[in-house]
């Protein structure tokens, strides 16, 4: 696709939001990125959209779970972007792949209607619990096996059919899958003894790996975990496991196969927080954080309405534009009266 495309008037609109993105992730503070984020996706996104990001807390992929809503659909963004240029290289013409452009890199500076898409599809992939790439590599393959000239957009990528195949793919994903893999947040790994939903659900799946194999195996697969993958330490084993298969996973000679980063002092956050909506959604009403999530909201209400007078910019950008519609169609029929004047 040419450069074309990302030129003109637009872009300068969609550079700027990019750069308040970029600020307040400069600032110092624990809410500024945050916040920055909010406003992007009350302008930019669909309301009906951003109501179903509770629902999808629990079903995310679990190395996703430390990431916002905003910064999930950025990697997703990218995951896109790699994944087209190398099933166009595969599929269509090798020559022109590396140099095509199908969405912007940075994901702010795409159109509203990219971004609204790339969005959606990204809480596709969350609903259904999947990897981004293998999302993506999916419905892209199977749409172009059905004859598609042109590698998916981002709004071909979640028909039932294309659904219905990664579900397929995933299930045997899942199986080779690791968990606590090298790039995992530092968060969930045992020197943080974090005890949040994230980590949470994460050794919660690795229980249930571990439970899976056969009996006699569980010491290994646990060791695996505690020495090789530093997932998890005694205490929270021996919480986990009988004390026999804890004692024999600790007779094992396993060595580490990663290197710790430090873990982040960041807490965890929902990434769903300050989108709650009135009434909230179920998922909201166990929440820890449902009043700071309000609070948040409100403080975006008030950016907007010191800017715009509203706190809802999609309905005053939607009487803009009716009122611009109005003022040239007044324009045209004066223009009209005019030249049968003449």
């Amino acid at each position: 696709m040419g450069k074309g495309k990302w030129s003109g008037d637009h872009m300068r609109e969609r550079q700027k939001r990019a750069v308040m993105i970029r600020t307040g992730r400069k600032k110092e503070g624990t809410w500024a990125a945050l916040i920055a984020e909010l406003i992007f996706a009350r302008e930019c996104i669909n309301p009906g959209m951003l109501e179903d990001e509770p629902s999808l807390a629990d079903t995310t992929w679990l190395p996703y779970r430390y990431m916002s809503a905003f910064e999930r659909t950025e990697l997703f963004s990218t995951e896109y972007e790699s994944a087209f240029k190398r099933l166009h290289a595969q599929y269509k013409d090798f020559h022109k792949a590396a140099g095509m452009q199908p969405v912007h890199p940075e994901y702010a500076c795409n159109t509203r209607a990219e971004m609204t898409s790339l969005w959606k599809a990204r809480q596709c992939a969350d609903a259904m619990g999947v990897s981004y790439s293998i999302f993506i590599s999916v419905a892209m393959d199977v749409a172009i096996n059905r004859h598609y000239e042109k590698v998916p957009r981002p709004n071909q990528l979640c028909r039932p059919w294309q659904i219905e195949a990664v579900r397929v793919a995933w299930l045997k994903e899942i199986e080779i899958a690791q968990l606590f893999a090298d790039d995992w947040d530092p968060r969930f790994f045992a020197p943080s003894l974090r005890d949040d939903p994230a980590r949470k659900a994460a050794l919660d799946a690795m229980s249930e790996h571990v439970k899976r194999a056969a009996p006699g195996r569980w010491a290994e697969r646990l060791a695996n975990y505690m020495f090789r993958r530093l997932a998890i330490n005694e205490v929270e084993a021996r919480q986990r496991f009988d004390d026999e298969v804890v004692d024999d996973a600790i007779s094992l000679p396993y060595a580490p196969t990663m290197t710790l980063h430090v873990a982040s002092e960041k807490p965890y956050r929902p990434h769903c927080l300050g989108m709650q909506q009135l009434p909230p959604a179920p998922q909201c009403a166990g929440c820890s954080l449902s009043d700071a999530c309000v609070k948040l909201s409100k403080l975006v209400d008030i950016e907007f309405i010191k800017s715009s007078g509203t706190a809802d910019p999609q309905k005053a950008r939607d009487r803009e534009q009716a009122a611009e519609r109005q003022r040239r169609h007044r324009e045209k029929i004066r223009k009209m009266q005019m030249q049968s004047e003449v």
